[in-house]
């Protein structure tokens, strides 16, 4: 195949140079290899111009992914500090239960009828329904025990919230790397 080429092209310049078209096939020539160099120029450019941006986008990418990684470090240090916050909260909590408990009578302070409607739905039809409950000596009632440990319950799961809600204002509004 690549002799039938180079036959086929010695016979088309033999043919050219013989015929007295000399000048013909320079001016071919001449456009041939300036073609030949502005489209080898003009590669050049695109394959610098592709690498450029090539580089550009990588750039980038490395900087968002620092950026994530930086977020996703903060996210956890937020969150260990969270979790022993927390801790700490709870183990309080447990201290003032035991003095709660060392504190209080354990005296009834609220009815049957009240516990009832307290721990009934918010369905119309039971609210009135557990209002209108006759109360029976062997209904459960809340001791002033129960409403204070209830109370300190109630205080610990809002402090969490509390503190949930401001770790992840800090998180969102401290800066990045």
């Amino acid at each position: 195949m690549f002799a039938t080429v180079i036959t086929a092209l010695k016979t088309f310049f033999s043919a050219c140079l013989s015929g007295g078209n000399a000048l013909i096939l320079t001016g071919v020539l001449a456009f041939a290899s300036g073609a030949w160099v502005a489209w080898g120029w003009m590669d050049n450019r695109m394959e610098a111009a592709l690498a450029k941006s090539e580089a550009e986008a990588s750039a980038r990418y490395i900087t968002a992914l620092e950026h994530v990684r930086a977020v996703e470090q903060d996210g956890h240090v937020a969150a260990a500090k969270q979790l022993a916050a927390e801790q700490t909260a709870l183990n309080l909590k447990q201290e003032r239960d035991d003095a709660l408990r060392k504190l209080t009578t354990g005296k009834p302070c609220l009815a049957a009828a009240a516990v009832r409607l307290l721990n009934s739905a918010a369905d119309p039809a039971r609210l009135s329904a557990a209002a209108a409950g006759t109360a029976d000596a062997d209904t459960a009632f809340a001791s002033d025990t129960d409403l204070a440990l209830w109370a300190n319950n109630a205080r610990l799961q809002h402090d969490a919230c509390r503190g949930r809600i401001d770790a992840l204002r800090e998180l969102y509004e401290a800066p990045t790397n």
